[in-house]
């Protein structure tokens, strides 16, 4: 028997039932992995809210299930006849669908595991996995950021906007970035992190507009990188330069509502809603992308920034009312 966090039902973090559960035997192209982290991310809570299809591109089971996309653990049994270069006691993690992080152990496919260096700790691991994988389809496959380019990355103070910037400056140091915040405190808070501008994407349109107008001597920003959605999409599309990108992978603040197309043509503009389970969907890809996220941690460029720690899965619905509430600058991670 192991430990879960089910849901039965989508909605707030109340919907979570810890429960036990027997894990079949793993089958040719499995693994039983013992998890010894893993990351929360805002997907999760966009799961178990229904905001998301908890089974998008999956064989769409329905309720209960359980979520969680990220997990760093150690192959405590392979299935019979499996022919891989990993063994038990090799560590190892993976970001993937299907979902079922959000458990002690777990069966996972051999074809979505990969192995970690020694260089690197499971807790480091699970805080910027997720995170930096998203990062790299989101500056390289999405759309490749240049050194001379101006980009715009809203909620800097998050797990993903802290990780975004820093893998523009790794990939691109030339790179400009505008960084948005949603306060004037987290303004404050904020003043040393790695962005030429800083601003606060709840004050007045028109201020906003001005003062990137001015940054970019009215060339505005190639793109622009929102997390946010409905708070955030008018000054996001009022941002950006001719022929620039709006690339909206995160709606924290809600649906942002039906845009006309004639907004876009107007500076013949292009925009994209990626999911990092398409661009990491062949394991080709996948494997690129894992590596690129270790060789940025081993060089110190990609450094984890973790904000909340969890000792088990009962704290994991403390943690989602944290994020959603905007009360966590950084990553999460349980630890087993």
């Amino acid at each position: 028997m192991t430990k879960a966090l089910l849901i039965e039902k989508t909605g707030g973090p109340e919907v979570f039932k810890s429960v036990d559960i027997n894990f079949r035997v793993p089958r040719s192209d499995e693994a039983l992995i013992r998890h010894t982290a893993i990351g929360i991310n805002y997907i999760d809570i966009e799961q178990r809210s229904g905001f998301y299809n908890l089974h998008e591109n999956t064989s769409r089971r329905k309720l209960p299930a359980i979520v969680g996309c990220q997990g760093v653990g150690v192959i405590k049994e392979l299935g019979e006849g499996a022919v891989v270069d990993v063994q038990p006691g090799d560590r190892v993690c993976y970001a993937t669908i299907p979902y079922g992080a959000y458990s002690e152990e777990r069966v996972i496919k051999l074809k979505y595991l990969h192995k970690i260096p020694d260089f690197l700790s499971d807790i480091d691991v699970a805080a910027c996995l997720y995170s930096g994988m998203v990062s790299f389809y989101l500056t390289c496959r999405a759309y490749l950021v240049m050194n001379d380019f101006t980009v715009m990355v809203h909620a800097v103070d998050t797990d993903m906007g802290d990780m975004l910037c820093q893998w523009i400056k790794a990939r691109a140091p030339g790179c400009k970035i505008i960084g948005t915040v949603g306060s004037m405190r987290k303004l404050e808070l904020l003043k040393d992190i790695r962005c030429e501008l800083l601003l606060n994407y709840c004050e007045d349109p028109e201020v906003l507009r001005e003062r990137v107008h001015q940054f970019t001597r009215g060339y505005g920003v190639n793109a622009v990188y929102d997390c946010i959605g409905k708070d955030t999409y008018m000054l996001s599309l009022n941002s950006l330069a001719r022929f620039g990108i709006y690339v909206l992978y995160e709606q924290r603040s809600g649906e942002i509502p039906p845009i006309s197309w004639k907004a876009f043509r107007a500076r013949s503009l292009f925009f994209t809603h990626p999911s990092l389970f398409h661009y990491a969907r062949n394991h080709v890809d996948s494997v690129l992308a894992v590596a690129e996220v270790f060789h940025y941690m081993r060089i110190k460029k990609v450094v984890p920034n973790i904000a909340l720690r969890c000792r088990g899965l009962d704290e994991i619905p403390e943690a989602h009312r944290q994020i959603e509430a905007g009360n966590v600058s950084g990553a999460s991670v349980v630890i087993f």
